[in-house]
């Protein structure tokens, strides 16, 4: 009796069960790597794996083989994961700060230099050199200061930036500048990303950072950059950063005389 039913098992219920599990098979190798991919990291990174690895089981032959596959590509995954992370470590590393932001210098700013455009107003030559000065602070507590220049248009703010930049220049210092008012979202950056620009803000001379409005200047005070930054407006922001620095004004007194430290 039991040879009996070991022949029926055999010759008509394992064969059923080999069927049935063969056509399960694609559809459980498909699931298994769309749930991998789905583990690897964000968003962008799963899908294009999941894009590859189906690819990859459609050249597979037979049924089970895609299976078995699978299973391999979940086997594989917290190595897989470790060695993307390596790879964005090292991503991370190559990324210059102009990568990571918007920055640029404004073309007019040779034309400028070229005509000879100089500081030339009362009290205006002062305030470069005292913000040159406070860049170029070697003291390590200093290099996150939030520098600021007021006052109102036509105060030559731009003239007097395009000293600083030639200045800075001039000792080897990398300079970037940034028009708050053109890039409004800059600065609303993921953890990830402000991570890394803080890192690549270690090598930055100064960051300037024209017409910053009030949600940029915090923004700055947050980020802690590892570089001087020196914020342009037409007036004084209603609550100093806590890291503030030197911060010049150079809004017209009477007698036709410019502002100063405050």
């Amino acid at each position: 009796m039991s040879s009996q039913v070991i022949a029926v098992v055999t010759a008509v219920v394992l064969p059923l069960l080999l069927t049935e599990l063969g056509d399960w098979c694609p559809w459980l190798a498909k699931r298994l790597v769309q749930w991998t991919a789905r583990r690897l990291g964000d968003a962008a990174v799963a899908e294009r794996y999941s894009e590859e690895w189906l690819a990859e089981l459609e050249e597979v032959p037979g049924k089970l083989s895609r299976l078995i596959v699978a299973t391999g590509k979940f086997l594989a995954l917290p190595k897989s994961r470790w060695v993307l992370r390596a790879q964005r470590r090292a991503a991370d590393g190559q990324l210059s700060f102009g990568d990571l932001l918007p920055t640029g210098r404004p073309s007019y700013w040779d034309r400028l230099e070229a005509s000879g455009t100089m500081v030339g107003r009362v009290g205006q030559s002062e305030v470069c050199y005292r913000l040159t000065d406070a860049v170029l602070d070697a003291d390590a507590r200093s290099r996150n200061r939030l520098h600021m220049l007021v006052g109102p248009a036509g105060c030559g703010k731009t003239v007097a930036l395009q000293w600083i930049d030639a200045a800075l220049r001039q000792q080897g210092k990398e300079v970037h500048y940034l028009h708050a008012a053109w890039s409004p979202t800059a600065f609303q950056l993921d953890r990830r990303s402000r991570k890394r620009l803080v890192k690549a803000s270690a090598e930055v001379g100064l960051l300037m950072v024209d017409e910053a409005d009030v949600a940029t200047i915090h923004a700055l005070e947050s980020l802690r950059l590892r570089c001087p930054v020196l914020i342009v407006g037409r007036t004084h922001p209603t609550r100093q950063p806590v890291n503030a620095g030197v911060v010049m004004d150079l809004s017209p007194l009477p007698g036709g005389i410019l502002g100063g430290l405050h």
